[in-house]
Parts: C-alpha cells; sequence; structure tokens
C-alpha cells in the first residue's frame, strides 16, 4: 500500500511500478497533514492496516508497534 498526493501516473514514473500478474500495489490519497521530513506514515495507520490484513506475521508485527509505538492505546 502507497499513500501519496501524486495521481498513479506520476507515481509509476518517479518509482518505476511495472505491471506484474503476481503483483499487487494499492495507490491511496494521503489524508494526513505531512511532518517535516517524515517519509512513513503514522504508527496507528501503520497498525491498523497490519491488523486488517490477517496475516499472522502481520498481526505478530502490528502488536510490536502497538507496544513500542502506541502505549497510550490499548
Amino acid at each position: 500500500t502507497i499513500y501519496t498526493n501524486q495521481n498513479w501516473q506520476e507515481l509509476k514514473s518517479s518509482i518505476g511500478l511495472i505491471p506484474d500478474e503476481n503483483g499487487k500495489v494499492e495507490v491511496l490519497q494521503q489524508f494526513w497533514k505531512q511532518e517535516d521530513n517524515k517519509t512513513t506514515v503514522p504508527p496507528l495507520l501503520i497498525y491498523a492496516d497490519l491488523i486488517g490484513s490477517g496475516y499472522g506475521r502481520n498481526v505478530e508485527t502490528a502488536k510490536i508497534i502497538l507496544k513500542n509505538e502506541l502505549p497510550h492505546i490499548k
């Protein structure tokens, strides 16, 4: 999943995306205000995406993010 303010055509050119029958890239509109020099999404969004995937390793990683980055959420 890529969150961006670019349209998919610009993104495709800027990062070199090429079609792949077995690949899946989800491009979504960035909806939060970007902090200066920050290139990742907010930890809560990472957590939600990982939990929402339902895959065991992703859920395991989400729990680590919850413990280390989001201790105020329980």
